[in-house]
């Protein structure tokens, strides 16, 4: 995926000069902006540029960042065609409204993440994100994983919330640091959770299938979900089922107080 960005979108490089704001439709490599980026239509590239300030991303636009890009303001996107942070991009906040896809690949955002409307989905792959994670009323698929080529992902966040989603949700190999919780709510693809530790967990009305596998954490509220959920390998101090059809299967789980329709786990 990365060889087939750069090829479509290689572009002349535009060299900018340390300089008070900055319409950027290509790339920018090495400088320092003093103030807002804006991203008005077409690709804008920044490698190895600092910004001090926030980059803004319009209609249309395909958003990318590479190595030793640091922005010290939010990324804003409103319409855009696609976002991509990779190689080490650092960014206090990213907020990103009715566009496409989104991914975030071995870079930090220091202050939280915030995606709604997305129609394209949402990967997050090797990267640290602090602060609070909102995906909410999307089409797309939204992937926390670690894979072969894709390390894992340091999450320091007090929730990430996932709300009235279409597209699938795998959550794999991630620690949620502190008193995290992850909750999942009326969400309509099928939800697997694998490989994570936890404070919280808390999934209610999902309308698929939700597996819950080699999953830790101190309490997991399983509430009203429509598509069934089966629960293995998993350990919880309580775990607490309410209305859920069909019931609960759960295998090969440790839990020091079970309740409700988990009462056999």
């Amino acid at each position: 995926m990365t060889a087939t960005l750069f090829t479509a979108l290689l572009l002349p490089l535009a060299v900018f000069t340390a300089i008070e704001a900055i319409s950027c439709s290509a790339v920018s490599s090495g400088d320092v902006v003093n103030d807002d980026v804006f991203a008005l239509g077409g690709a804008c590239i920044l490698h190895n540029v600092t910004v001090n300030g926030n980059v803004f991303a319009g209609r249309s636009v395909f958003l990318i960042t590479l190595s030793g890009t640091s922005i010290k303001g939010d990324i804003i996107a409103e319409g855009y065609y696609a976002v991509a942070l990779l190689d080490g991009t650092s960014v206090q906040n990213v907020e990103a409204e009715t566009g496409g896809p989104i991914l975030i690949n071995a870079s930090s955002i220091n202050a939280g993440l915030g995606i709604t409307q997305s129609v394209g989905g949402l990967t997050v792959c090797g990267s640290t994100i602090k602060g609070r994670i909102y995906y909410g009323r999307s089409d797309g698929y939204l992937r926390l994983e670690k894979r072969p080529s894709c390390a894992k992902n340091s999450i320091f966040s007090e929730e990430i919330y996932i709300s009235r989603g279409e597209g699938s949700v795998l959550i794999d190999g991630i620690d949620i640091r502190g008193n995290g919780k992850l909750s999942i709510f009326d969400c309509r693809g099928q939800v697997t959770i694998r490989n994570a530790q936890l404070n919280e967990l808390d999934i209610e009305k999902a309308h698929q299938q939700v597996r819950v596998g080699n999953v830790s954490g101190n309490i997991a509220l399983i509430t009203a979900n429509t598509g069934g959920v089966d629960i293995t390998n998993s350990e919880f101090i309580v775990l607490n089922c309410v209305g859920n059809s069909p019931d609960i299967t759960c295998s090969g789980s440790s839990v020091g107080l079970s309740l409700g329709q988990c009462s056999l786990c």
